[in-house]
């Protein structure tokens, strides 16, 4: 299971802390990478539990470990390619819970970002190092940006190494994403077009990366100044409202689509 990058949690503690975060909403879980059940074993209050495994011997071997629950269905897959599937027919709200392999942690989220139908939480457990870049702990990044358009970022906890088998190199901790009202998730394209250019040289100021975007120099300089935005502020000073206003801003002087 090594080879998957998978890391087993084998804190009863901690996993039950992650599961009563994500039962709190009492909504249907969808859990990735489920291995031998550790998280899966306390979330079996909820309703119903669909588990996504890409190992195919626990695949097979989690009902029977869990004592065949009946709220319980085990999918053996990619959790990138089967989380679109499940979120189309699980219903209209869900809650996603992982252990995720370190590896898998932005691809999940590039995966949820996609989904037309986003789960109305999200309670993982990640490389404490990511957590802390999709909160912003150290200032706007492009991860951070590109999920807060969508979820509210915030960190429930620390995991030290030695609750794991076998033990990572580094720190875990529980990231937890509530999804944010849909009137606040507006601009679409817009605004990841504003991501993509704005954070394509973090060390650079945003009127440069705007520049090398594609504008013109007088045409970002009007820009920024039309919405109150100074240019020579680098891209982790920026807050989400500021991203917002170059996301309009860019949808109305030039042709994202």
């Amino acid at each position: 299971m090594q080879k998957l990058g998978q890391h087993f949690l084998k804190n009863e503690v901690i996993a039950a802390k992650i599961a009563q975060q994500a039962l709190s909403y009492n909504l249907p879980i969808i859990e990735i990478g489920p291995g031998k059940g550790a998280l899966t074993k306390h979330l079996l209050t909820a309703k119903r539990v669909v588990a996504i495994e890409m190992d195919k011997k626990l695949a097979q071997s989690l009902p029977e470990a869990m004592g065949f629950p009946k709220n319980l269905e085990v999918i053996e897959g990619d959790a990138r390619e089967k989380l679109p599937e499940l979120a189309q027919y699980i219903g209209r709200d869900f809650i996603v819970a992982a252990n995720l392999p370190y590896y898998l942690t932005s691809y999940i989220l590039r995966v949820i970002s996609n989904l037309p139908q986003k789960p109305r939480c999200c309670v993982l457990l990640v490389q404490k190092e990511v957590a802390e870049r999709v909160v912003g702990k150290q200032g706007q990044n492009k991860l951070s940006a590109a999920t807060s358009y969508w979820g509210k970022p915030s960190m429930l906890m620390s995991v030290p190494a030695r609750y794991f088998s076998p033990p990572p190199k580094v720190e875990s901790a529980v990231l937890v994403i509530d999804l944010k009202d849909k009137d606040e998730a507006v601009l679409g394209g817009a605004y990841f077009e504003a991501v993509r250019r704005l954070f394509k040289q973090p060390g650079k100021t945003i009127i440069n990366n705007l520049k090398e975007g594609g504008l013109t120099k007088q045409a970002a300089e009007k820009m920024l100044e039309d919405i109150g935005i100074s240019g020579t502020i680098r891209p982790r000073q920026l807050t989400y409202e500021n991203i917002c206003a170059i996301g309009r801003a860019l949808g109305e002087s030039v042709d994202i689509s």
